[in-house]
């Protein structure tokens, strides 16, 4: 029988814009990750939430303006021309390592 994901080490991470803001980089505090986990029946052994990139070059006409908007009223960049990457590739690093670690505990059992 399967033991299903509750029944063996994981992780969960989310990738949003919210997140650019540091304070919005945890699953508590970020309302895209909390309402995912709250309403899934897995519980994942680590979580993390990353700030993804904007790219509004790349997006269609309708959806650069709504992301624009959206922007404007959180005080983000609305500058259409730009691509900015919010990431911070060290937290990245971060859950890497923590999901290196949840395999290397998993293997020892």
């Amino acid at each position: 029988m399967p033991r299903g994901l509750n029944g063996m080490p994981s992780a969960f991470y989310s990738v949003n814009l919210v997140a650019r803001k540091a304070e919005k980089r945890t699953p508590q505090t970020n309302s895209y990750a909390r309402k995912f986990l709250m309403s899934s029946p897995w519980r994942p052994d680590y979580c993390a939430v990353i700030a993804g990139a904007l790219r509004y070059p790349r997006y269609r006409w309708y959806d650069r303006l709504m992301i624009k908007l959206i922007m404007k009223m959180s005080g983000g960049e609305t500058d259409t021309s730009k691509e900015v990457v919010y990431t911070d590739w060290e937290q990245v690093a971060h859950f890497a390592r923590e999901i290196a670690h949840l395999t290397n505990k998993s293997s020892a059992k």
